[in-house]
């Protein structure tokens, strides 16, 4: 078990965790890697917390490979009750408005923003991300594997890194296990709300794309335009500069900011 991580803290914050499985680790592949295998090595899969300051083989959209200094990596795993009604794209924006709730509670004079779709921002460069994936255990029972990321002291980064990620910097006596709980706790809060009308409000507010103009890959090609709006499932609404059409993307990657 990681030195790093208390369970015992942990539920003294938010004992509503109790009901999970929670295992910690002091270096890992990757949380939502061991997650993954949890799920389909298991016949009785439990709700789960799996926590890391430090992932050796951390991976992102259509499993990109990236570089994961030390932070704190967390990955979820929670039962669908209904398949039907999943959608992937509120389960993302939910889960990253979670996450920027507990930021904005522990580092109130920062500035954090969401990058559609997955990216955590901080001070306009990268701090983090959300990954949702959907699997099946043995049984074929669904479960959405949600992996949270942040970096949270300052490594030594690439060099080619300095100019697009930074580091949210914790104090050298910070209780990961208190901020873990708070993110878990604020995440699953914001999962179960994500029908509210006032999800897509509060995305629009934090996020650092609308208005803004950018050039979008889809499926098949990429596209420069303003972003005009999101819609009600989280879509990135872009107005296209070479015909003025307006463009509903649900993924993709937003690879330039124009301006």
């Amino acid at each position: 078990m990681a030195s790093t991580f208390s369970k015992t803290d942990l539920l003294h914050h938010q004992p509503n965790l109790k009901e999970f499985n929670i295992e910690f680790f002091e270096s890992i592949d990757s949380t939502s890697s061991y997650a993954k295998r949890y799920v389909e090595s298991n016949q009785a899969v439990l709700p789960s917390i799996f926590a890391t300051t430090k992932q050796t083989a951390a991976y992102g959209k259509e499993s990109r490979t990236f570089f994961s200094p030390k932070g704190l990596y967390a990955t979820l795993v929670l039962p669908i009750t209904n398949l039907k009604e999943l959608n992937p794209g509120l389960l993302t924006i939910s889960a990253g408005l979670g996450v920027l709730d507990t930021l904005t509670d522990y580092f109130p004079h920062q500035f954090f923003q969401l990058k559609w779709v997955n990216d955590i921002l901080l001070n306009h460069k990268k701090c983090g991300g959300i990954l949702t994936e959907l699997i099946q255990d043995q049984s074929q029972r669904y479960y959405l594997v949600l992996g949270i990321g942040l970096n949270l002291q300052t490594p030594t980064l690439p060099d080619e890194l300095w100019s697009i990620a930074t580091t949210i910097d914790m104090v050298a006596n910070a209780n990961y296990s208190i901020l873990l709980a708070d993110l878990v706790a604020n995440t699953l809060h914001r999962l179960t709300n994500q029908t509210s009308p006032h999800l897509i409000v509060e995305y629009k507010h934090h996020s650092n794309l609308l208005g803004h103009k950018i050039t979008v890959k889809g499926h098949q090609k990429a596209h420069t335009g303003f972003v005009r709006d999101f819609d009600k499932l989280g879509g990135l609404i872009l107005e296209n500069e070479s015909d003025n059409q307006l463009l509903t993307f649900y993924s993709g990657d937003v690879i330039k900011i124009l301006y």
